[in-house]
């Protein structure tokens, strides 16, 4: 086989061309469409997928889209996104109800609330009360130390009474009041208060009956008291 001369110009065949373009060309034409498409309808996709049908195409499509290995990116991405979508409504559906738990327990410690003020109330109304009774047992006592007093005194000088003679009793009691007669008369025993009473005027001695009989512990006098 003869060589071309030294100088001369050798033709070298191009590469066959498909309707005008070469074949890589026509290659890198189509992925820039596949990529556009892609990223278009994964935009239908993440912005809400309107339609279902559209939805389930982009599906497909991503399968596909997945085997491209320049838009593994773009589609573990838009696939990271679904999943990203998908625990964002689970979350949302979560705090939902938990916010109608934290509502329905807002309103429990509502009524505990206002029953605990009911309680307070009725509490404080006791607590009234008691203080009113205990201040009326307090001037109770204090009544009854008075009169504890009083009696203990007139025992006292109703046994210096008791020292003397029956008619200077009398002529010392008829001086004095007829309640304080009648309470001393109440101090002695039975017969030196008879003796006493004996010895007074007839008509002081009869209203002194009178009041020691109508004091408490005086309507079961003796016989021998009674009868001046």
């Amino acid at each position: 086989m003869a060589l071309p001369a030294t100088g001369s110009r050798v033709k070298v065949a191009s590469a066959p061309r498909i309707g005008g373009r070469a074949p890589v060309a026509r290659h890198r034409g189509r992925s820039r469409l596949v990529l556009i498409a892609a990223l278009i309808l994964s935009g239908v996709g993440i912005t809400g997928g309107l339609w279902a049908g559209v939805r389930w195409f982009n599906l497909d499509l991503l399968e596909w889209a997945g085997q491209v290995p320049f838009l593994e990116g773009v589609v573990r991405t838009y696939r990271l996104g679904l999943q990203n979508e998908a625990q964002l409504v689970e979350a949302e559906r979560g705090i939902a109800a938990r916010r109608a738990e934290l509502d329905r327990e807002w309103q429990r410690l509502a009524e505990e609330r206002e029953a605990l003020a009911a309680r307070a109330l009725e509490l404080d109304r006791k607590q009234s009360a008691l203080e009113a009774d205990q201040k009326r047992l307090v001037e109770r006592q204090e009544e009854l130390t008075r009169a504890a007093a009083t009696l203990d005194r007139e025992r006292r000088v109703a046994r210096l009474y008791q020292s003397m003679r029956p008619r200077e009793a009398a002529a010392i009691l008829s001086q004095r009041p007829l309640d304080e007669v009648a309470r001393v008369l109440l101090a002695l025993p039975a017969e030196t208060g008879a003796a006493i009473l004996a010895a007074m005027d007839p008509g002081q001695a009869g209203l002194v009956l009178e009041r020691v009989q109508a004091m408490p512990g005086g309507a079961g006098l003796p016989a021998g008291m009674e009868g001046r």
